[in-house]
């Protein structure tokens, strides 16, 4: 399974694709918070690996892609890079867009890179058979992006705006290969500002079946403001303390 991970970096809109031990991702697309540290480095932590592995980035400004491309690629020589000419004038569909069309033929975890969560989701989302979304039922604020299913329990709509919404979509969305080409359609109906959730809600619109897999147990904070990374911090130090059968 190749895993593509949207990042928020901190010095524009930028698309990477990595490979981390187990599996590719892609870093795209976002704006860093104003109140978070320009110079913290981005590391990439699977918890599942024998020594705790991970691909630390450090960012910092410089012309044209922003990340130092080169110091990924000579960690990690295997990765696909891929990226967006246009990243200071689109969004994360765009992004993703690119980044699905040297996917195709496989099935896709799209994970946004603010994101840090229980590695058990991942577990979670793979059990289930069809493409999927993971959600988490709390009280939402206007920042969050929302979801809202139909009488099926699948995902009817997800975007920043529902009102009445059950819940938050993390940013964790397992597209079956079959769905692939759906979801590639309805990136391509985005305007290049929308978000790639737009993407999604189109490509539903015209037929993709989205189970949500609520993941409301399991540790998972969105990275938008200092208390959020210290909440982050908090979960990867709970990580080490856990059996090595269980990581």
């Amino acid at each position: 399974m190749r895993l593509s991970l949207a990042w928020a970096c901190p010095d524009g809109r930028d698309l990477y694709e990595s490979r981390h031990p187990h599996g590719r991702h892609r870093l795209a697309a976002g704006q860093r918070p104003p109140e978070m540290p320009d110079a913290a480095p981005l590391r990439l932590h699977d918890p599942r690996s024998p020594v705790g592995e991970s691909c630390c980035v450090q960012r910092k400004r410089r012309s044209g892609r922003g990340l130092q491309e080169e110091i990924i690629l000579e960690r990690h020589p295997e990765l696909l890079f891929v990226y967006n000419p246009l990243f200071d004038q689109t969004n994360t569909s765009q992004s993703l867009l690119i980044a699905l069309r040297h996917l195709k033929g496989e099935d896709v975890l799209v994970l946004n890179g603010d994101v840090v969560f229980d590695p058990r989701i991942i577990d979670a989302m793979n059990g289930c058979q069809h493409s999927s979304m993971a959600v988490v039922k709390s009280p939402v604020g206007e920042e969050e992006v929302k979801f809202r299913l139909d009488g099926k329990g699948r995902v009817a709509a997800v975007s920043k705006t529902l009102s009445e919404a059950p819940g938050e979509a993390i940013g964790i969305n397992l597209i079956r290969a079959q769905d692939v080409d759906l979801l590639l359609l309805g990136l391509e109906r985005c305007g290049p500002m929308d978000y790639f959730e737009r993407g999604i809600e189109v490509a539903i619109a015209n037929g993709l079946a989205l189970s949500a897999v609520d993941v409301t147990d399991y540790p998972c904070v969105e990275i938008d403001c200092i208390d959020d990374l210290n909440r982050a911090k908090a979960i990867v130090d709970a990580w080490a303390s856990w059996p090595a059968h269980a990581r």
